[in-house]
């Protein structure tokens, strides 16, 4: 359906000079990732509100988009399986947020999942192949994301 919103939106740009013809494909791209955003942002705010746990839910946000811009990970080839995902996780996180304080078992899997993200990342798909320069680059961006979180 996203899809084609988005190609009604360009057809009329088009249509109405307002981008070129061979621009195309790039404004459909920009216009999908953003429309995306924008629907993911307000579902996850919708998700918070309903937690009424904002400041958990910005912090994970935050710390989850720099891990995840910078060491790949699961890649799903459905975007709604992608959507639903997202929602399970974040609604995941909250609930176990609530449910465990600073407790052993919470410091424990956090260590864990520290060394584990530390250890693997960046992690290649087969959408995004990394040469070694590349790898370099995120893994120490990655390092220094980790160590502020």
């Amino acid at each position: 359906m996203l899809s084609k919103v988005c190609n009604k939106i360009v057809n009329l740009l088009i249509e109405n000079h307002i981008i070129q013809k061979d621009d195309r494909e790039i404004y459909y791209f920009g216009l999908y990732q953003m429309i995306s955003f924008i629907f993911n942002t307000i579902t996850t705010l919708v998700i918070v509100s309903f937690f009424n746990m904002y400041i958990e839910g910005l912090l994970f946000c935050v710390f989850y988009y720099l891990l995840r811009c910078y060491g790949g990970g699961y890649h799903s080839k459905s975007v709604i399986v992608c959507y639903i995902l997202s929602i399970l996780l974040i609604i995941a996180v909250l609930c176990i947020t609530i449910k465990i304080k600073l407790s052993m078992l919470f410091l424990s899997i956090f260590v864990a999942s520290f060394i584990f993200v530390f250890l693997v990342s960046p992690v290649e798909t087969s959408t995004k192949k990394l040469d070694e320069k590349e790898k370099k680059f995120i893994r120490e961006k990655q390092k220094l994301f980790l160590l502020l979180e």
